[in-house]
């Protein structure tokens, strides 16, 4: 992901109400973000709006193609794990 250098107002005013007004992040929270790569750019607004609200921001992204690999690769523990 690479990082957008001035995210659009509209992405930094959604992040700001998602942030902010919908789930109330605040100073020590742990914050899971769990997106998709076609939203690389609203997500990054948020990252920083979790940031400025100094809290703790974790990323994870969904792949096409993670869940077809886990099934073929992986091994019962692993899909029970995940299941």
């Amino acid at each position: 992901m690479v990082e957008e250098p001035h995210p659009a107002p509209r992405l930094e005013r959604l992040a700001g109400v998602l942030v902010d007004y919908s789930t109330g992040v605040k100073e020590g929270d742990l914050v899971c973000i769990d997106t998709d790569p076609a939203a690389a750019p609203l997500v990054q607004a948020i990252w920083r709006r979790v940031l400025a609200a100094g809290a703790h921001p974790h990323l994870r992204v969904d792949l096409d193609a993670a869940q077809e690999i886990l099934l073929r690769e992986g091994n019962d523990d692993q899909i029970d794990w995940i299941t």
